[in-house]
């Protein structure tokens, strides 16, 4: 559904490809906000802290089970990387024009023997699916911004990837056209679509919906 803005003279591509978020908790000067290297067998708490990368945050819960934390912690062999502990949430969340459409994690290395470690990190909303070492939406045309992921045993990760392209609900900002026609819902002509609500645009042969806001 097109959303028409009259008084903006913008007209962006409706097939924008994806981009890339990067979160590198191996590197954790580089956050926004930073977070100081701890030292060796130190770690920092990331209880109820928020990050953002471009238009993503990620929102860190602790589970409450235990004594244990989010945190970042620097491991003996392998260098500094995000821990998740069994039931700890990390939420992603995007703008309501924006749509999740990959999570990715790079595995920390810590303590892992034979190179990798297993993906403990499950989405616990929304309906997604792992594929090319990614959490997908299972329906491709999913339009999820908000996304709640928890942590199975305990999950290690130096990097976390949010993919997001446009929500196919709502396409880019585009002006009012000259040359095309519009009806409100009862099919009577509108000279032009100045008052809030949604109307019919008729250009070209080709007929959509717009919502004027």
């Amino acid at each position: 559904m097109k959303r028409i803005f009259p008084a903006l003279l913008l007209c962006c591509s409706l097939n924008a490809a994806a981009e890339d978020y990067i979160f590198d908790f191996h590197q954790p000067e580089t956050l926004v906000p930073a977070v100081a290297e701890p030292q060796q067998k130190g770690f920092v708490e990331l209880d109820g802290r928020t990050f953002t990368s471009g238009p993503v945050q990620l929102s860190f819960a602790n589970s409450g089970y235990g004594n244990t934390h989010v945190r970042i912690y620097h491991s003996y062999d392998a260098g500094i990387d995000l821990r998740l502990y069994d039931g700890d949430a990390m939420q992603v969340t995007v703008p309501e024009n924006l749509a999740v459409k990959a999570i990715q994690f790079t595995m920390s290395l810590s303590g892992a023997s034979s190179g990798s470690n297993d993906i403990n990190f499950i989405p616990d909303t929304g309906e997604f699916i792992w594929e090319d070492e990614k959490w997908i939406p299972a329906d491709g045309d999913s339009d999820v911004s908000s996304v709640e992921l928890v942590s199975a045993l305990q999950s290690r990760i130096y990097t976390v990837t949010v993919s997001v392209e446009p929500n196919a609900g709502i396409d880019e900002l585009v002006a009012v056209r000259p040359d095309a026609r519009y009806f409100n819902l009862l099919g009577r002509p509108v000279a032009k679509p100045v008052v809030a609500g949604i109307y019919l645009e008729v250009c070209g042969g080709a007929t959509r919906k717009v919502v004027v806001k």
